[in-house]
C-alpha cells in the first residue's frame, strides 16, 4: 500500500513450477531536500491568496484536512480536480503537492488550512 500511495506499481510475476518474482515501481522525484530547505512561512508573498481564492479553494481544503500527508493517491485525485483560475490558485496546488512529495507536514497542514496570505 505505501508503494501505491507513492505513485508507485506493485506485481508478481509467476510460472507454474518456476520462480516467482515480486517488483515495484515508484516515480522519480526531484531531491526532497530542497523541499525540505525551502519551508513555507505563513507570510510567504507567493502565497497571497485572496479572499475569493481561498472561497473557491475551500472544499478542496475542507477534503485534503480529512486525509494523512501519506495519503498520496488521494490527496493528487483533489488537487488535479482543482479548477486552476489564477496563477495563485495554481501556485498553491503545486505548493501543496511539493509539500506531499517530501513529506513535509508542516507546511502541508499550513496550505490546507489556508494559513498563507490574506
Amino acid at each position: 500500500m505505501a508503494v501505491e500511495a507513492h505513485g508507485g506499481r506493485i506485481g508478481v510475476i509467476s510460472e507454474e513450477n518456476k520462480e516467482v518474482l515480486f517488483w515495484f515501481t515508484l516515480p522519480h522525484f526531484c531531491d526532497l531536500k530542497m523541499f525540505k530547505d525551502e519551508s513555507l512561512s505563513r507570510e510567504d508573498k507567493s502565497l497571497l491568496l485572496s479572499n475569493s481564492d481561498k472561497s473557491d479553494i475551500l472544499k478542496y481544503a475542507l477534503e485534503l484536512r480529512k486525509l494523512e500527508i501519506y495519503e498520496v493517491s488521494s490527496i493528487l485525485i483533489i488537487l488535479n480536480s482543482i479548477e486552476l483560475k489564477n496563477n495563485r490558485i495554481e501556485t498553491w496546488s503545486s505548493k501543496v503537492r511539493e509539500s506531499v512529495q517530501a513529506l513535509n507536514k508542516e507546511q502541508y497542514e499550513i496550505l490546507i488550512n489556508l494559513e498563507t496570505g490574506t
